[in-house]
């Protein structure tokens, strides 16, 4: 415990904990300590490893001492103000937030691995073959890399927005190489008419410069990193070669497929400053890098960019913020832009760079769409001819199903009951590989009985609807010699999948969404969408803008090389927008209508949803306590003034409330109103005024004063991307 008498200084310290709040410790006068440093404390009777926050000045109470420093970079003041502002906009508590700095390696048993080996850095000489469109974007994004700045790369499925930048990131990698080898460091030395430093590496220097030492140099002028966010896991092994053959091999992977010793390889790599490139999914976003100057959002219209359970937050706008703290560029990639993201671009806040063509002379796909409103057969004749004329052709074919499973219900054929889910309220799907019944949303599983539990009838049950596995079998009996694979997110080997198919030992791809996500097979010249309905069967106000996307992006992998492709779209609804701007191609023709559909109902972009979900075993008392919060909220936006806060800064701005500032939605039980043994219902907060960031500042505080009871659980989710 601290000794009034002797010399110490004391710190808050954020420890891996769920909740909000820093803890204070004594550090000996003798101990050097940053804020940013790693720190073994005790806590309890256990020990923790947490990061120096901020010095305190809590010196008048007694308080344990911290057991030791551990000999790691400390993590820079921008992920530290970054992490604030994720923790405060999102209601995460901020001791989550340390766990995810700290990426699960950062272990009191294991400091003595903790050991970092530098890499030689081997930097590629890049010979990029951009055709002139590309090269344009290029050179305008490299134009904008000297502070932040958000550029949409905006180019068709297969017109090379991958190539536009690795170009850039080689660029940059280039320029801080050509430093490395420099024996004086980058342009660097002392003002003559200030004395101060300055770092110069665009603007031009004075006559009487003076340049400084190696010696002199900091962190922020050590080697560049770049991150590359992707969505999904499945997509990082093409981008990881395509960037060892052209670019660096000092790069990183991050995301939950890592073994332990490679997530911890990578993380001191990233935290010394030894590799170059990370590509990774969401939660690389808060790793400590050394010297972040460029972040690539990949696909940056993917739903899956949010994170929807725990540490909720959206990936994707979290990058944006980041850029804007570090002062550095992002680049946000996709053929399908999310509608927030061209809003942006039209109303000047973001760089636009488009690509129209696709790369090598590659032409577009020839787009049929086939009413099957009186068709009785799961696959059209037009398809089918077509299956078979591509594989005779020796082609491949890709067959889009976005449903896994064999079938969607298990139906008794004489008393009609479907078989739900015990924990959930849906039906088991049937998985026939597994012969079992599975509910995609708890995991529960079920072996498909012999008779009915409902009326014991022992007739076989019925199985409805087509999910992937029955599209593989039935498309086997069609065209026996065909060669097949399916590629969904219950596969556990995607990438020797992915594999066989560029091999060529594949000429028939079935599959979910996940194969519309960035593959390139070069044989790959029809695409089969079973049904381009699926998507918009359900609530979702971003259904259409979701469904849109999607095919699209499944249509974008036909004809992406020599041979011009062709997509076949199947659907019962050939007149929607969707498909009419499917079929013409009129993507932005559709984003017009959308935007104007979601400014008509005041809907995002035009302004910002809060989402509330109460969860709790009695379905009577959850719904009392939704009522409960709506009423109590209501009267809180009636009664108070609420301040308004700058968008980065949470700096406070006083407002008087207007009529409609903010609407309450709800409570209404969810889509899914029983999940995992508990009934859920749902409050949807509408925020007009797009800036006014005050409520997530009072809400926390107003759920609590509501003195619920403590077996209601509420879940805060801003800026939800799906509702059910």
């Amino acid at each position: 415990m601290l000794n009034s008498t002797a010399m110490v200084k004391t710190i808050d310290v954020l420890l891996p904990l769920p909740i909000d709040q820093l803890f204070s410790y004594a550090v000996e006068e003798s101990v050097e300590i940053l804020v940013g440093d790693y720190v073994v404390v005790p806590f309890g009777k256990k020990r923790l490893i947490g990061i120096v926050w901020k010095y305190s000045d809590k010196s008048n109470r007694e308080l344990k001492f911290i057991e030791k420093k551990i000999n790691l970079p400390n993590i820079r003041s921008k992920l530290i103000a970054f992490a604030e502002w994720v923790a405060r906009y999102n209601l995460i508590p901020i001791g989550m937030l340390a766990k995810v700095i700290m990426g699960g390696v950062l272990k009191v048993n294991h400091i003595d691995k903790l050991i970092c080996v530098e890499q030689k850095q081997e930097i590629s000489e890049i010979n990029y073959r951009l055709n002139p469109e590309q090269q344009i974007a290029s050179d305008k994004i490299i134009s904008n890399l000297n502070g932040y700045s958000v550029t949409l790369l905006d180019g068709e499925t297969g017109s090379g927005k991958t190539e536009v930048y690795l170009s850039v990131i080689a660029r940059l990698i280039k320029n801080y190489s050509m430093y490395e080898r420099c024996d004086l460091g980058p342009p660097r030395g002392q003002c003559p008419n200030t004395g101060k430093l300055i770092v110069n590496k665009q603007i031009k220097l004075p006559k009487n410069w003076i340049p400084a030492s190696r010696t002199e140099m900091t962190s922020e002028e050590s080697d560049a990193q770049v991150l590359i966010l992707l969505p999904e896991i499945v997509l990082t092994s093409q981008l990881v070669s395509r960037i060892r053959d052209q670019i660096s091999r000092n790069l990183a992977e991050w995301h939950s497929g890592l073994t332990p010793k490679t997530r911890r390889n990578n993380w001191l790599n990233i935290a010394n400053g030894n590799a170059q490139i990370i590509i990774g999914a969401r939660s690389a976003l808060f790793l400590p890098y050394k010297n972040l100057k460029l972040i690539v959002v990949d696909e940056e219209h993917d739903s899956s960019f949010k994170q929807e359970q725990g540490v909720i937050y959206n990936a994707r706008d979290m990058a944006i913020i980041l850029a804007k703290i570090e002062n550095i560029p992002i680049i946000l990639s996709s053929a399908t832009p999310l509608l927030e993201t061209i809003h942006h671009v039209k109303n000047g806040n973001y760089n636009h760079v488009k690509l129209t063509k696709r790369f090598g002379g590659a032409e577009l796909p020839l787009i049929k769409v086939v009413d099957m409103r009186n068709n009785k057969q799961w696959i059209s004749t037009e398809l089918f001819e077509s299956i078979k004329q591509t594989i005779e052709k020796k082609q491949q074919v890709m067959l889009f199903l976005n449903r896994r499973g064999y079938a969607q219900l298990a139906v008794c054929k004489k008393c009609g009951y479907k078989i739900p889910c015990l924990n959930c309220s849906v039906w088991l799907t049937y998985h026939k590989k597994k012969n079992a019944l599975l509910c995609h949303h708890c995991s529960y599983q079920l072996k498909l009985p012999e008779k009915c539990s409902h009326c014991q009838s022992e007739q076989p049950l019925s199985l409805y609807g087509v999910g992937i596995e029955r599209l593989l079998e039935e498309t086997v009996k069609l065209i026996p010699n065909a060669k097949t694979a399916i590629i969904s997110s219950d596969q556990k080997s995607i990438s020797n999948i992915i594999d066989l198919v560029l091999k060529e030992e594949v000429n028939i791809i079935i599959g979910t969404q996940i194969i519309a996500k960035g593959h390139n097979f070069p044989r790959l010249t029809l695409v089969g969408v079973m049904n381009a309905d699926l998507s918009l069967e359900n609530s979702d106000l971003r259904a259409a803008e979701k469904t849109y996307q999607l095919l699209h992006q499944v249509a974008g992998r036909s004809g992406r090389f020599n041979e011009k492709g062709t997509v076949i779209v199947q659907t019962n609804n050939p007149g929607s927008s969707v498909i009419k701007a499917l079929l013409h191609q009129k993507r932005d023709a559709f984003y017009e209508t959308e935007l104007e559909s979601r400014r008509k109902a005041k809907m995002p972009p035009f302004s910002r949803l809060i989402a509330l979900i109460i969860c709790g075993k009695s379905q009577i008392a959850t719904q009392t306590a939704a009522n409960k919060i709506a009423s109590f909220l209501h009267n809180q936006f009636l009664s108070e003034k609420l301040p308004v806060f700058s968008s980065l800064s949470f700096q406070c701005l006083t407002l008087e409330p207007r009529e409609k500032e903010f609407e309450i939605l709800g409570p209404s039980p969810a889509a899914i109103n029983f999940l995992n043994n508990k009934y859920r219902y749902r409050i949807l907060l509408k925020i007009h005024n797009k800036h006014n960031l005050s409520i997530q500042k009072k809400l926390k505080h107003w759920i609590k004063s509501c003195n619920l009871n403590s077996d209601i659980a509420v879940t805060i989710d801003v800026d939800p991307a799906s509702f059910f």
